[in-house]
């Protein structure tokens, strides 16, 4: 079985896990959220080359599960479990070989923190998020083919602030969520020496996502 299928799996073991408890115990929000991610800023191929990059537009959707324990306090713990689908990108300006980088990441994210209400409807998050996973990029220089990649690990963490607010009925959720994320991409290339070489992909910066919900 691949490591994708055995990521969904125990994504879906624990998010079936915490539901059980959270709906008797817990105020629980579905929520998709759509936006930006951090550009690459630095590629390596491993013993070979190594360039800087100046990021580019990048993109990011998640659909996640979070769980805040129901209290009639302000201030609360709010945690999340998620999937991920990403896309980094940047641009090595080469005077030889200028190639453009678009490095496509997914996985499970997962994220805890504090839990602020301003009232009924309205209340704001500060979060620290961890994204584990696979990926792989694609490299595209004019005139030039690049030999066969295969994915890699990647990891990337982040600090969310997000205000939100919750309809009374229905129960529709909307916010928005600022932050910053810091991320690595591993990957392989094929060497005309007749062997893969290790690769990596890094990259920092601001994100902005908006967010749909529904609160159960």
């Amino acid at each position: 079985m691949s490591k994708k299928k055995w990521l969904v799996i125990v994504f879906c073991i624990g998010l079936i896990s915490v539901s059980t408890v959270a709906f008797a115990e817990m105020e629980v929000d579905l929520r998709l959220k759509a936006g930006s991610a951090a550009g690459v800023d630095k590629v390596e191929f491993t013993n070979i080359a190594q360039g800087d990059a100046s990021q580019k537009s990048s993109g990011n959707f998640q659909i996640e599960v979070a769980f805040t324990p129901q209290s009639s306090g302000p201030v609360n713990f709010v945690g999340t479990v998620g999937l991920f689908a990403r896309n980094h990108e940047g641009h090595v300006g080469d005077p030889v070989l200028p190639t453009d980088v678009k490095y496509e990441a997914s996985g499970l994210s997962g994220s805890a923190g504090i839990s602020i209400k301003a009232n009924e409807l309205v209340h704001f998050e500060g979060r620290f998020e961890l994204a584990l996973g696979r990926g792989k990029p694609t490299l595209t220089t004019p005139g030039y083919v690049w030999n066969t990649t295969q994915d890699g690990a990647y990891a990337a963490t982040g600090i969310i602030f997000g205000g939100y607010i919750t309809m009374k009925d229905p129960k529709l959720q909307i916010g928005l969520e600022l932050g910053a994320q810091s991320f690595t991409g591993k990957f392989q290339i094929w060497n005309n020496g007749g062997y893969w070489s290790d690769g990596e992909v890094k990259g920092s910066g601001g994100t902005a996502n908006l967010v749909v919900g529904y609160r159960f």
